[in-house]
Parts: structure tokens; sequence; C-alpha cells
């Protein structure tokens, strides 16, 4: 088959100088202005050398007239428009994409708040290309996953994750989309071995490094990042899922996997059955929960606070929600009842297990209960359109080194304590379009 170019993708974590520690000291870089100037100077330049069509850009120290304005003209020149998304909570960075003009479309851009105790957010645009007409429009997200600061953290990304696969399903539904290759890049926060990654295969997304490179997701061999802990790990990600991967609807729920969680927590505590488990949030005995008591439950469990999977009071709140059906703002037996079936979740813990092939000796744990939980069944296939094709990824790197599973030196204090990584990808368009001229 004859192929047309698509794009090509450039992702990176700029490290804003806010969180860029000086010598080990207490110091931040944001401290100095000469030096952090010199060195975004320097990271812009090496980013634009790459010829991107979109610069996808985690850290992006917004707040900072100096470092905005940088950026804005440098890429403005160059030809992008680009889009900045703000962390929630006034966080001082966010996100910045960067689309070429002369190369594709916007037909729309979001921004995307998570509303979780990380203050994360991602932008998506829906793109169209230019040069081809037989080329597809597809969606792109960019964005920056919690850090593993704890045991929970993986559970808060798996959330997060949940939450921009619902909001690509309901642009989706809204605008009555065709199947589209969807993009996923940024700072994921996680290696190719966690829940998060497992998760997001389980969907049908590839990583496209390792698709093209042809590594092993639980042992790639690759970094791409140098943390605070001084380990080079790999954690950056460009994500591909085509239309001929989408079997079922996109929509993963995050409001299951938490109830997943409660489920198991209340079993980790004692409950016995749902009954059980209604008493233990109805603390005056009145046949009702209240919002107030529903959330002291959930902290009582774990799930809330300093240390633990960090659901916040507008999550929790949206939980209640869901549960009270009449909306007299008080959770009655029979509405606990249908979202919080202690007596059967460990049955379900189980059957999820027995239809993957997990065996007992595999290390198989509520995170990934959850993960399960969180996807819907759905069997109402998303609209499919003749002509619309898969792309394909014809080029993915990082720099050599990286790629050798080795932390240049220096690198960190010339440029960023992440490494770019860039995919390119083509189209492959059937005979019956006709051969290029």
């Amino acid at each position: 088959e004859p192929r047309i170019p698509y794009l090509s993708l450039t992702t990176c974590n700029i490290l804003a100088p806010l969180y860029k520690r000086i010598d080990g000291a207490g110091a931040r870089e944001s401290d100095f202005p000469d030096r952090f100037m010199e060195r975004n100077q320097r990271l812009l330049d090496m980013l634009l050398q790459r010829q991107s069509s979109v610069m996808c850009l985690q850290e992006f120290w917004h707040q900072n007239e100096s470092i905005r304005s940088l950026y804005m003209q440098a890429l403005g020149a160059q030809g992008y428009s680009v889009y900045v998304t703000p962390r929630t909570g006034g966080r001082g960075d966010g996100l910045l994409m960067a689309v070429s003009d002369a190369e594709l479309e916007v037909v729309s851009m979001r921004h995307i708040e998570f509303m979780d105790c990380g203050d994360r957010v991602a932008q998506m645009v829906h793109l169209q290309p230019k040069a081809d007409s037989r080329a597809p429009e597809c969606l792109l997200v960019n964005t920056h996953l919690l850090f593993p600061h704890n045991a929970n953290s993986t559970l808060i990304r798996l959330r997060e994750v949940f939450k921009l696969l619902e909001f690509l399903e309901s642009y989706i539904q809204e605008h009555n989309l065709p199947c589209l290759p969807i993009l996923m890049c940024g700072d994921w926060n996680g290696t190719g071995r966690g829940q998060v990654a497992k998760f997001m295969r389980s969907q049908g997304f590839i990583s496209t490094y390792d698709d093209f490179r042809g590594c092993p997701p639980d042992a790639a061999g690759w970094v791409s990042h140098m943390n605070h802990h001084g380990q080079a790990v790999g954690v950056d990600y460009i994500w591909l899922l085509n239309p001929s991967a989408q079997s079922f609807c996109l929509t993963s729920d995050w409001r299951k996997a938490v109830f997943a969680m409660i489920e198991a927590k209340l079993l980790e505590a004692g409950v016995q059955d749902v009954a059980e488990a209604f008493d233990f949030f109805d603390q005056n005995h009145s046949g009702g929960i209240s919002l107030m008591e529903f959330e002291d439950g959930i902290k009582r469990l774990g799930l809330s606070g300093e240390g633990t999977m960090g659901l916040i009071h507008s999550e929790i709140e949206e939980l209640v929600d869901i549960i009270d059906r009449d909306g007299n703002r008080e959770i009655d037996f029979d509405e606990f009842a249908q979202w919080l079936d202690v007596a059967t979740m460990a049955e379900a813990y189980e059957r999820v297990k027995g239809s993957q092939g997990i065996q007992e000796s595999e290390r198989w744990t509520y995170g990934d209960y959850c993960a399960s939980a969180a996807t819907v069944d759905c069997h109402a296939f998303l609209t499919r359109m003749e002509g619309i094709r898969d792309i394909e990824c014809c080029a993915s790197n990082f720099d050599e080194a990286f790629e050798q599973g080795i932390w240049p030196e220096g690198f960190q204090d010339r440029y960023t304590d992440h490494a770019p990584l860039t995919s390119r990808f083509e189209v492959p368009v059937p005979f019956e379009f006709g051969t290029f001229e």
C-alpha cells in the first residue's frame, strides 16, 4: 500500500523552574532568572529542531511572564498556534500544546480538569491534516499524571485516566464522530510495568515507541526521566488507539473503580454483608446516610486525606449524587445496596481474575480489580465510516543514550529532567484511492 505523511508529535516535560532544585539545597531555579531563562532557551531550541507538527509540553511555567513570552514568541514565529492549560488550585505550571498552522487545522480544543487532589489537568485537540483529504481527523490529548508519592498514587492516576476516557467518549458522542485515531501523550509518571500502562494496553492503546522498537512492555530498557530520588526511569509515552482497535465504547467509569475500592476496604475491615456495610456509614442509625456521614466513612476507610487514594470533597459528593436516586440528599438502604453490594464483591474479585486467566501465584491487587471494574461492558459500537483508516507509526525515538537506558551526564542541568520523545505517523492509502503522481 502507498502511504501519505500524517503528522509528527513530540512530548516533553520541560521541568518548571518552580520545581527544579539547585545543587541539592533548598533553593529553586525560579530564584535565578538568568539561569532558568538560559536553560529554557536551550531547551526550546532543541525542541524546535525536531520540526514536529505538534509539541506537547508539561510543567510549563505559565505564571512567569518571561517564560511565557519566550515560548509564545518563539513558537508563534515558527508558525505554531499555542494552547495553554493551567493546573487547578492556583498551581504555577500547566500544559502547553503547539500545533503547526501549516500542517493541521484545529477543529476544536478543550481544557480538561480532573478536579482531584493532585490538581492535574489535560488538554485535547480535534485535528484535521491539511495536506491530503485522504488523511483522517484525529483526537490528541496531552496530560501529566500524578507523581507516585505513595502506594495509593496508582489508584489516583488510574482515576485520572478513567476521567480522560470518559471525556473522550462524551466528546465523540456529542459530535456524533466515527471511530477516529486517538493519540494520548505526556508524562505518565509510571513505567510500562505499572497498572496504568497495563490498563491502557487492555483498552487497545499501544505505546508507539515500544511497538516501533519491538520493546517488551515489562522490560523495555529505555529511560526518559531522572527523578528526584536519583533513579532513571521510563515514564514518558505517546499512546495510539486506532479505529481498528476500538471494538467497544471507550467509556471507563472512575466511579465504578472507587466503589470497587470502597467494597474492598469494607471487606478488609471485616464487614461481612451489605447490612453491616450500611451500618458502617449510618453512624446515627437513622436509616439514612447523609453526605457528611458518607464522607466520614470514606475517611475512616483510608480513602481520603494525606497518603491515601486522595478522594476530595467534590468527588465524594459526586458519588453520593449517583447513589441517591431520589435526590433527597440521603442514601437509603436500597439505594446503597445497588452500588455497594459487599456480599458479592469477593466473588466478583475472583470472577474477574478468572475471566482474565490470572493465576493465584501472579501478583494481582485490588488496584487491578478496580481497573477491571471501571471498564464498562459496552456492546454499542461506535459509528464506523467507510474510508476511516488506521494510522501507523513510521518512526519513534529518544536520543540514543536514553534508548540504551543511560541518563547523559549534565542533561538535566542543560535542558530538563525528561527526555523528549518524538513519533512520526503516516496513513496507508488503499489502492482504490489511486496511486501517487
